[in-house]
């Protein structure tokens, strides 16, 4: 059963999307591929903030210098630090422009967020009803019984996982040494 989600008018997905490319434009790009059907995928990863509770991973699928596509996923530190659950991303939001849902646009996005992490997704609530039944449709395929992480050889994808393995250790030992003192961020 997917979780809980807010329906999202298609306008509120094109003001999401308008947002996020300018966002995304702006922040350096740490993955890069180019897909099929002249589309191309990229992501950054950053530190994220405390309101955020971890380390992010923005992932856009372009169109001709066009966002059409985003996806974001997180690490909650503090459930983490606590060890009440093993380290997971959180998929904080998925959007795909209105007239290119159905094309594989947000199966590619998941895809690309499974395989970038290289740990399980699971799902938050900012996501339409299109992007929660897609999420419900693979969630298998994105959080598998048994093994977690699943392996790669590409060197790409390697530093990216590198990189954000980086920030959630610095983001976790941060984490830490606030609990220590005996205050929450």
């Amino acid at each position: 059963m997917p979780p809980t989600l807010q329906p999202y008018p298609d306008s509120d997905v094109r003001m999401f999307i308008r947002s996020s490319e300018s966002v995304l434009v702006s922040a350096p790009t740490h993955y890069r591929h180019e897909a099929p059907g002249g589309l191309v995928i990229t992501a950054t990863t950053n530190a994220g903030t405390w309101e955020n509770l971890g380390p992010v991973i923005a992932i856009g699928v372009w169109r001709q210098d066009r966002l059409i596509g985003h996806l974001r996923v997180e690490r909650d530190i503090e459930i983490e630090a606590d060890e009440a659950w093993g380290p997971a991303w959180i998929m904080q939001s998925m959007f795909v422009l209105p007239e290119q849902q159905r094309q594989g646009v947000g199966t590619m996005l998941l895809h690309t967020a499974r395989q970038l992490t290289g740990l399980p997704i699971d799902a938050d609530t900012q996501m339409t009803d299109a992007s929660s039944a897609l999420y419900a449709k693979l969630r298998g395929e994105l959080w598998p019984a048994g093994d977690s992480a699943i392996p790669t050889d590409d060197s790409t994808i390697l530093a990216f996982r590198a990189e954000a393995e980086r920030i959630i250790d610095a983001a976790l030992a941060a984490w830490r040494g606030v609990l220590n003192q005996g205050t929450k961020p």
